[in-house]
């Protein structure tokens, strides 16, 4: 679909991202159409579950523009993975990645939990 619907529908996302987390939380662009989101002083894996089933509700509420008027429904899969005390980063990073090839293997809108 082009660059220009590429930009909009990572606009959107990051906005709607923006919006369903805490100030202290933050998120950034990992790679393609991949972000991370980091959830800081969450208490359990089901506090970051909640924050991906708002993201996606209002996904599905809210369409996104694209140029030339056309509005599209996006979606949102994830891989939930909680630090563990002593893991590296990278550790952590490869749980979450594995998590959501997971779900991305599930179908869209889908979440799973790394092991």
């Amino acid at each position: 679909h082009g660059h220009a619907t590429g930009d909009a529908c990572l606009r959107h996302l990051a906005s709607t991202i923006e919006r369903n987390i805490r100030k202290s939380d933050w998120f950034a662009r990992w790679g393609g159409d991949e972000f991370v989101v980091a959830l800081w002083d969450a208490k359990d894996p089901s506090g970051a579950e909640a924050v991906v089933y708002r993201i996606a509700e209002e996904l599905r509420r809210n369409s996104a523009r694209l140029p030339r008027g056309v509005e599209e429904r996006l979606s949102v899969s994830a891989g939930i993975a909680w630090y563990r005390g002593g893991e590296g980063a990278q550790k952590l990073f490869e749980r979450a990645d594995a998590a959501l090839l997971r779900a991305k293997r599930q179908g869209r809108g889908k979440i799973d939990r790394a092991t």
